[in-house]
C-alpha cells in the first residue's frame, strides 16, 4: 500500500486550522506569562514568548497576509515560516536549555520584538534577493503532483529548515530534564514533540502559510490544542493552590 500523505488544496480549512492553532498558542502564552509559578517563572516566561511569537506569526502570515496578496510566492511564504518558527525556537531554547534561565527583561522583550519585526519586514520586502528555497512557483500545482518530498527544494531550504527543528527537539529534551516533575513538564514536552514533528513534515512539504493543507498543519493544530489544554491545567493548579490557602 502507498504511504498516506495529506497534501490537499483546501483554503478555508487551512485558514481555520491556522487561526485555531494560533489562538490556542496565544492562550497558552497568556496563561504562562500572567500566572507563572514557583522557581520556573523565568523559564516559563521565555516559553510564553515563544508561544506568543508563533501565535502572532500564524495570525499575521497565515490569515491577514493572504487577504492582502492574492498570489504569494512560495519562497516568500517559506521564509515567513522560517522567521516565525526560528524566532520561537530560539526563545524556547533560551528558556529551557540553560540550567538556570536568564531573566526576560524589558530590554530583551524589545530586542525580540524588534528582531522579529525587522526579519518579517525583510521577508515581505526583499525575499527575491535572498537565497532561493524552492524552484517551485505554484504550490497548488506541486500539490496536484502528489510528490513527497516536494520537488524543487534547494540546499538552502534543507539547511535553514533544520535550525528550528533542531532547537525544538533540544528544547523538548531540556524540558524533560529541567521540569523536575512540575505540572507543566508533561504537557509541554508532548507539545514540543508534536511541534518538532510538524516542522519535520513542513520541511518535506513546506505548505508554509498557503492555501495547501498538509499533515504539518494538522500536527501544528494538535500542538496548539495541547498548549491550550496545558494552559487550562495551569489555571486549575493555580486555583487549587489558592483554594487551599483560604
Amino acid at each position: 500500500f502507498p504511504p498516506v500523505r495529506l497534501v490537499a488544496q483546501a483554503p478555508r480549512p487551512q485558514v481555520a486550522v491556522e487561526a485555531t492553532s494560533a489562538l490556542c498558542q496565544l492562550f497558552g502564552a497568556l496563561v504562562l506569562a500572567l500566572f507563572p509559578q514557583g522557581e520556573t517563572r523565568s523559564r516559563l516566561l521565555w516559553v510564553a514568548a515563544g508561544l506568543a511569537t508563533m501565535g502572532i506569526g500564524g495570525l499575521v502570515f497565515g490569515n491577514l497576509w493572504p487577504m492582502w496578496i492574492q498570489t504569494i510566492d512560495p519562497n516568500a511564504s517559506m521564509y515567513a515560516s522560517l522567521v516565525v518558527w526560528g524566532t520561537s525556537a530560539i526563545l524556547l531554547a533560551v528558556g529551557l536549555l540553560p540550567r538556570r534561565a536568564p531573566t526576560l527583561s524589558a530590554r530583551a522583550v524589545v530586542a525580540v520584538v524588534g528582531g522579529f519585526g525587522a526579519s518579517s519586514a525583510i521577508v515581505l520586502a526583499a525575499y527575491e534577493r535572498l537565497p532561493t528555497l524552492t524552484t517551485v512557483r505554484s504550490l497548488e500545482a506541486a500539490a496536484a503532483a502528489h510528490e513527497m518530498p516536494m520537488t524543487g527544494l534547494t540546499a538552502w531550504h534543507w539547511s535553514l529548515a533544520a535550525v528550528p527543528m533542531t532547537l525544538t527537539i533540544a528544547a523538548a529534551a531540556a524540558a524533560l530534564f529541567r521540569g523536575h516533575g512540575e505540572a507543566w513538564q508533561s504537557w509541554l514536552v508532548a507539545a514540543l514533540v508534536l511541534l518538532a514533528g510538524s516542522q519535520l513534515h513542513g520541511a518535506l512539504w513546506p505548505s508554509a502559510y498557503s492555501t495547501i493543507l498538509t499533515s504539518a498543519d494538522l500536527l501544528r493544530l494538535a500542538f496548539g490544542a495541547l498548549v491550550a489544554v496545558g494552559g487550562i491545567l495551569e489555571l486549575r493548579c493555580l486555583a487549587d493552590e489558592r483554594a487551599s490557602l483560604l
